[in-house]
């Protein structure tokens, strides 16, 4: 997998995922590079990213302070924030693709809904409107008896899907 990364100061990076590279060697003066990444933060604190040391997250951009337009001095600290650009490589893609066919499977919309067909289906009951075609039931009838023995897809999916929380 590799992103795409740009240079910012701390104020923006506190607002974005910044990555950390694996070297404290940050690039400089080069048009791209690629570099290993050795952590990838999620809206960091200022405080969090300066902290970081072995390996830094944070990199002086220049080796002089530059002189703002009003006659100061100021070296500013950087980090590298994700940009979104993403771009899998071949073997990585289907990796993926297939780990939502398998392990994943609960983790996707599609998935999901496979295996709450899979499950119902195998009880003999595949939803309240085809329950009511089957039995020639009124389907206001059949949703009062079958909302305590099947779940909708919503709560079938928050009692199935893995609860992952992305920010720490």
């Amino acid at each position: 997998v590799i992103g795409l990364a740009v240079p910012a100061p701390l104020s923006t990076a506190k607002n974005h995922g910044v990555f950390v590279l694996n070297s404290s060697q940050h690039p400089q003066g080069k048009e791209w590079q690629i570099e290993p990444t050795y952590q990838v933060l999620q809206k960091p604190a200022e405080s969090e990213m300066t902290k970081m040391k072995n390996p830094s997250c944070t990199f002086y951009q220049g080796d002089e302070p530059k002189q703002s337009l009003e006659g100061s001095y100021s070296n500013e600290e950087y980090a590298w924030i994700d940009t979104g650009v993403i771009t899998f490589l071949p073997n990585a893609a289907g990796t993926l693709r297939e780990l939502s066919r398998t392990t994943l499977k609960c983790c996707t919309k599609s998935g999901l809904g496979e295996l709450y067909e899979e499950q119902y289906q195998v009880n003999g009951i595949t939803g309240e409107k085809e329950g009511a075609k089957r039995q020639k039931l009124d389907p206001a009838e059949v949703s009062n008896q079958s909302t305590s023995t099947t779940p909708s897809l919503e709560e079938f999916a928050r009692s199935t899907a893995p609860k992952i929380c992305l920010y720490g």
